[in-house]
């Protein structure tokens, strides 16, 4: 992935991350791409809001276990 952590193919329903992420990009990145799959029509601000917000609520709730990013 050159240019992004990661990326959603709707057509090919594929999710790339990159691997080089830290955990705690990773989880949002992860929550980030989930969420273009599945509500492809959002904004990629809300999309990149939502994910900051959800993953550290995940993680302050104890439902994730993640180091603290960088």
């Amino acid at each position: 992935l050159p240019e992004h952590d990661g990326d959603c193919d709707l057509e090919r329903k594929t999710i790339r991350l990159s691997y080089s992420a830290d955990p705690h990009r990773r989880l949002v990145l992860t929550i980030h791409e989930c969420l273009h799959a599945f509500c492809w029509q959002l904004a990629e601000e809300s999309v990149e809001s939502f994910s900051e917000e959800l993953g550290e609520i995940l993680i302050k709730e104890g439902l994730i276990i993640c180091p603290k990013k960088n």
